[in-house]
């Protein structure tokens, strides 16, 4: 957790940008389940401030929420993973 935490100090470098890059982050909604309750606030604050930077490194970005998810997106909920990857291409091809 320490490690941890010390990442999420700057998790994205101010200097990172990708342009107009389609990017699609998916949000899960229950990601933390499985961590002590004391730490969730805190992984869910340093996870949304995050993705929101990754976000920012694009105007091409959207933020996705999937609900019934947890960090394993792909297995709890398939169909976001093939969504976004869909939208992505359609972006591409504009």
């Amino acid at each position: 957790m320490s490690a941890g935490r010390a990442l999420d100090r700057v998790p994205v470098p101010a200097t990172e940008k990708h342009g107009a890059m389609p990017i699609v982050i998916l949000q899960p909604d229950n990601p933390f389940s499985d961590a002590p309750p004391g730490d969730r606030a805190m992984l869910e604050e340093a996870r949304q401030r995050t993705q929101k930077l990754i976000a920012a490194t694009s105007s091409q970005a959207t933020i996705v929420p999937v609900a019934h998810s947890t960090h394993d997106v792909q297995i709890d909920q398939p169909t976001a993973v093939v969504d976004a990857i869909h939208t992505v291409i359609a972006k591409t091809k504009r």
